[in-house]
């Protein structure tokens, strides 16, 4: 009887999710990561209750969904928090599920500045997140059309922050692609929060998670291109402690590497070959170009609204 009673709660509770989850959304305020925990526990029961194992599950598009809203409301929270809540939501669900779900709504997101801060918030998890080893695995060697799509999905949401879609170039070992986006960046504002997130992705390459980034530039295949984008990064970067951390890691490649003289070329896996042909790299750059221009056009539109706010300041100062 109490168990049946438990489930027909379950079952009303369900019913409800639209006044359920703004109450649980509330929880994730709370200064207890006991009761944040708590509270994601039942959020996750609630995303998972059909078709777990599918992007297709309303209940976690939903909750995906009502998170992001949740989080582009509450401005004030603080970006370790979205950290927080989003690494417990991927152990309690599923890495991969929970990434293509934030990964498809960021890609329409209209308010660009939170779209910015989301992957780039995204990216520090995939990227330092120990729980998250599989999923890093999957989107490294790209076997399958599964982890080419997510790749794919992840890179147009991701190019709301030109780094984090070069961090997942790197990650996936698509050196040619790395390279290209760095040679665009010279079409971008130069800005202290781009050279910021230039500055931390070098200092992660220093990381356990690149060591075989790291040992590429050993190899004679593709690495040239590798090399090419570890430079344009350098050339970028004022000359700080990063800047003399990259180059004495660049100065570490042997000299029939970084001159180009390369030996003959080791062919990447079968799979991954086959597998890569699924991904249309001239699309996702159109993409991330047309991406990076919407975020240049609202930077001019803010930038002009601040003059126009500060000449009208003056000039009722002035009466």
């Amino acid at each position: 009887m109490e168990e049946e009673r438990a489930l027909l709660c379950w079952l009303q509770m369900l019913q409800h999710i639209d006044v359920t989850f703004p109450v649980l959304l509330h929880s994730l305020k709370d200064d207890s990561d006991q009761v944040v925990i708590l509270a994601l526990n039942v959020l996750a029961e609630i995303g998972t209750t059909e078709h777990a194992k599918r992007t297709d599950n309303i209940h976690l598009q939903q909750l995906m969904t009502s998170l992001l809203e949740f989080f582009a409301k509450e401005r004030g929270l603080l970006e370790e928090r979205w950290i927080f809540v989003i690494r417990q939501l991927c152990i309690l669900v599923d890495a991969e599920l929970i990434f293509a779900n934030i990964g498809q709504i960021l890609e329409k997101e209209s308010d660009l500045d939170f779209a910015n801060q989301m992957a780039e918030a995204l990216s520090t998890i995939l990227l330092t997140a120990p729980e998250l080893f599989g999923l890093r695995d999957k989107i490294k060697y790209l076997r399958t059309k599964e982890s080419c799509e997510l790749f794919c999905t992840l890179y147009r949401s991701f190019s709301h922050n030109p780094i984090a879609a070069l961090s997942l170039c790197l990650l996936s070992q698509n050196y040619e692609h790395a390279k290209d986006l760095v040679m665009y960046y010279t079409n971008l504002d130069i800005t202290l929060d781009l050279l910021t997130d230039i500055d931390r992705l070098v200092q992660l390459i220093e990381s356990p998670v690149f060591a075989f980034l790291r040992l590429e530039l050993l190899r004679s295949d593709q690495n040239r291109a590798l090399v090419q984008t570890l430079y344009g990064l350098l050339m970028l970067l004022p000359q700080t402690e990063v800047f003399h951390l990259l180059r004495r890691r660049l100065a570490c490649v042997p000299f029939h590497v970084s001159s180009g003289q390369l030996s003959k070329d080791v062919p990447r896996s079968e799979e991954r070959e086959i597998a890569n042909l699924s991904i249309d790299f001239e699309a996702l750059f159109q993409h991330f170009h047309s991406v990076t221009e919407q975020h240049k056009k609202r930077r001019e539109q803010n930038f002009e609204s601040e003059l126009l706010a500060k000449s009208m300041s003056a000039v009722n100062f002035r009466t």
